[in-house]
């Protein structure tokens, strides 16, 4: 089951499958989003929003809270400036996301897939076949510039950029100065 559902996703609703959205049931949705998420990031938020709601949720649920800060004369930042007042972390970059939340992901993957803690890193990982392909493409103990890793994998750019998105999410790639990338462990 858990193969099917990571090559083809999952719904997880507390409605019936075929109901139509509705503007009411959307703060219900939303803390079923943050009961299901280690943390939620919120980048821009009006004062009244549906991304406060989720982060609300998530406060009251114990999940992390994390805000982009924006320009202070933007009406669509009042709500990520009141969360770090309120004692969300800030979020200048994915780093800071991952620096929380690796430990935790890491410990959660290696007990639902009953792996041993000195495992390697991507071990612990649930990889996709591409993602795989470009980590392993990348030299251990050296650098890659995205246009010759995606000549080495044969992907455009727009489709490596995404795979690398993920696997920095997952800590095992770090972005390097130039447009490069390097194995994180």
């Amino acid at each position: 089951l858990a193969g099917r559902i990571a090559q083809r996703g999952a719904l997880i609703s507390e409605f019936p499958i075929r109901m139509e959205p509705s503007r009411e049931n959307f703060p219900r949705r939303n803390r079923v989003i943050a009961g299901l998420s280690l943390g939620v990031v919120v980048v821009e938020a009006p004062v009244r929003s549906g991304a406060l709601i989720t982060a609300r949720e998530a406060m009251e649920q114990g999940r992390e809270v994390f805000a982009v800060p924006g320009p202070v004369s933007s009406t669509r930042s009042k709500g990520t400036h009141r969360l770090l007042k309120d004692g969300a972390k800030l979020v200048e970059d994915a780093r800071d996301v991952l620096e929380e939340l690796a430990p935790q992901i890491k410990g959660r993957l290696d007990l639902w897939r009953g792996e041993r803690p000195d495992a390697a890193p991507h071990d612990a990982l649930l990889l996709s076949e591409e993602e795989s392909a470009v980590y392993q493409a990348i030299p251990i103990g050296g650098g890659i510039l995205v246009g010759t890793l995606a000549e080495s994998v044969v992907f455009s750019p727009s489709r490596l950029l995404p795979i690398l998105t993920s696997l920095e999410l997952k800590g095992l790639v770090r972005p390097m100065p130039g447009q490069g990338y390097s194995r994180a462990v």
